[in-house]
């Protein structure tokens, strides 16, 4: 008898037990309809991945082998079928609400308190947001942190849709259009685009860079639904009947789908490139919150360095390099992509020369600081020269000259 044979009693009472929920599983969807279910598919799951080290087991169990297959049913079900889908519609919170301390937890780093309530109480109050802000600030990973702890809180049905603006996209990329049907019955039938399948999926929609497309002339028919508005699409089905968005939480049917009360559109633009890319026009941005995400102050972002890169050395001119923030609003971001190629470059701190720091300016800092004034050039290239001694800075051209001897 293998050794390993001992195990195969104790793993057929884990399966039992593992069966068990897979019939309340099936009972809550199907006859209770609570939302407890979901808790218990998760119980399931843990289950399956703890009885996972079975699979290299002599001898398995027969009993595994059954619950395996039931689970990987249950999982087909639920994916193909609705029920759950609906359950979680049905059971959403009746009243919105986004507490602080929910956020503040989702953000993998130190947002300040005031801004995280700005936008708690921004979502409470109904509005979208747009979140804007110098590179490297954060923008993005606080428009998904928003997305997951929304998903946590049952106010979205995912953890979040992202994508990112392209000057490409028209009113067929986020509305949607006519699409040849794919089972090849010659029709053309309405395929939702990236704003419209989000809303059918009732899942919170990330537009990052959202300045980079004609935002004012792609979004179309959502300017009403921004403001509360339903409105009919210019599609229809074979039927003749014109596709509509509503307002609700009711079920979506063939034409009409409907926005709920909870979902929320989260964009992100870059200051710097207000000038070079699109406008958003002031009917567009009423719709939204416009919600600053500030650049911490050198002494913080010594900290967040500290705390994120502890292998960086920054005595190398790194430290000093910081002050740069007074003259060109850079985010923690660029800094800490500057320390990581550093200790990518040489893991010991105490071997970190001031040649690594330099190659880390040209690669992330200095393209920043491109159509900067002059005299503001001057000004960084003075402290780029004394957080680097061992190099020649040359503040006209914006280059690295020479090394001093």
């Amino acid at each position: 008898m293998n050794k390993y044979n001992i195990y195969i009693p104790i793993n057929n009472i884990l399966a039992l037990f593992m069966i068990v929920i897979v019939i309340v599983i099936v009972i809550g969807i199907e006859v209770l309809k609570i939302r407890l279910t979901i808790r218990f598919i998760w119980i399931a799951y843990c289950g399956y991945i703890f009885l996972g080290w079975k699979d290299y087991v002599y001898g398995g169990s027969n009993l595994y082998v059954t619950f395996k297959q039931l689970l990987e049913a249950l999982n087909m079900y639920i994916t193909r079928d609705k029920s759950l889908y609906n359950i979680m519609r049905k059971t959403a919170p009746a009243e919105f609400s986004f507490p602080v301390e929910v956020l503040k937890n989702s953000i993998p780093f130190n947002l300040a308190d005031n801004i995280v309530a700005q936008i708690c109480a921004t979502l409470n109050s109904g509005k979208h947001i747009i979140f804007v802000g110098a590179p490297g600030t954060g923008k993005t990973t606080v428009a998904q942190s928003l997305c997951r702890a929304a998903y946590s809180l049952s106010l979205s049905l995912g953890k979040g849709i992202f994508t990112t603006a392209t000057a490409d996209w028209t009113s067929f990329d986020t509305v949607g259009g006519y699409m040849p049907d794919v089972e090849g019955s010659g029709r053309l039938i309405f395929s939702p685009g990236i704003i419209t399948r989000a809303i059918l999926d009732r899942q919170w929609l990330v537009l990052d860079e959202i300045n980079r497309t004609d935002i004012d002339k792609v979004i179309g028919p959502f300017f009403s639904i921004l403001s509360h508005q339903e409105v009919i699409l210019p599609f229809k089905n074979s039927s003749g009947v014109n596709y509509a968005i509503r307002l609700g939480t009711a079920e979506p049917t063939e034409t009409d789908f409907y926005v709920h009360p909870h979902w929320r559109l989260i964009g992100t633009m870059n200051d710097y490139d207000k000038l070079s890319l699109y406008k958003l026009s002031y009917a567009l941005m009423r719709r939204f919150a416009i919600i600053r995400i500030p650049t911490p102050g050198p002494s913080e972002l010594s900290g967040i360095l500290q705390s994120e890169v502890p292998e960086c050395n920054l005595g190398q001119g790194m430290s000093r390099l910081l002050e740069i923030i007074t003259y060109r609003d850079i985010g923690p971001g660029v800094f800490l992509d500057m320390a990581r190629y550093i200790v990518s470059r040489c893991p010991k701190p105490e071997a970190q020369t001031e040649d690594y720091t330099r190659e880390a300016v040209e690669f992330y800092l200095l393209p920043q600081f491109q159509g900067l004034p002059r005299a503001v050039n001057k000004k960084i290239a003075e402290i780029i020269c004394s957080a680097l001694p061992e190099f020649y800075f040359d503040g006209d051209s914006m280059e690295f000259t020479y090394k001093c001897n």
